[in-house]
């Protein structure tokens, strides 16, 4: 079974992170768990947001938590989908929520991440 909403955790090791810099991929977590059905993210925008830049903001976040900004944003995108269809709601209403213009995108990346279709949930 998923576990859903599972926090990654960091893989990398060496030098630690400046204090601002773990401050800053602890905001953007913070921001990304907020940002659900979000279909206009970009990173660039996290950054500005944050007073930071694109780079800086992706390294510390890599850093941290072992996994690009992305990643994280669009595995719990799909946990939440998957959470979603197991409550009950319509493939088509869990797309939306989950930020997708269309069923047939929703569909092709939840497959893609899970291996499965979302119709088979239900």
């Amino acid at each position: 079974m998923v576990t859903l909403l599972e926090t990654p955790k960091p893989i990398f090791e060496g030098q630690p992170l400046r204090e601002k810099h773990a401050a800053l991929a602890t905001k953007a977590k913070e921001i990304l768990d907020e940002y659900r059905g979000k279909r206009d993210f970009t990173i660039i925008d996290l950054a500005k947001e944050l007073d930071s830049n694109e780079t800086t903001l992706k390294q510390a976040f890599k850093k941290k938590y072992g996994t690009t900004i992305w990643s994280y944003f669009n595995d719990r995108r799909m946990k939440h989908a998957m959470k979603d269809l197991h409550a009950g709601k319509s493939v088509a209403e869990t797309a939306m929520l989950a930020g997708y213009a269309t069923i047939a995108h929703f569909s092709t990346s939840f497959r893609k991440h899970f291996g499965i279709l979302p119709s088979s949930i239900q």
